[in-house]
């Protein structure tokens, strides 16, 4: 096998959205599908805001102000990841020289 095959071989998404957040690699690809990835951790985290706020209208409230954090967050990473898409299509396109 050529030294190629296996770069292709290692190549997963995963890795390199942990080195950019992180700068580590990601040791743990998930097979599971995004919708499951997101559930799982919804699920866990809700439970545990319902535990630390047993009255209703706070769980609510805390839950409602996690929203809109991530909601922001998300945001942010989306256009900081729709810049460096958009820079690295330059930088690939001008056959690697860096601007």
């Amino acid at each position: 096998m050529s030294y190629t095959s296996e770069i292709f071989n290692r190549m997963n998404i995963q890795h390199i959205i942990e080195f950019l957040l992180n700068g580590t690699e990601c040791l743990d690809i998930s097979d599971k599908s995004y919708e499951d990835r997101i559930e799982e951790l919804h699920k866990e985290a809700i439970e545990r805001v319902e535990c630390g706020f047993p009255d209703r209208k706070e769980s609510e409230a805390v839950i409602s102000k996690i929203y809109n954090y991530v909601s922001v967050v998300e945001s942010v990473y989306m256009e900081i990841g729709m810049k460096c898409g958009a820079a690295l299509a330059v930088q690939l396109l001008s056959g690697g020289k860096v601007k």
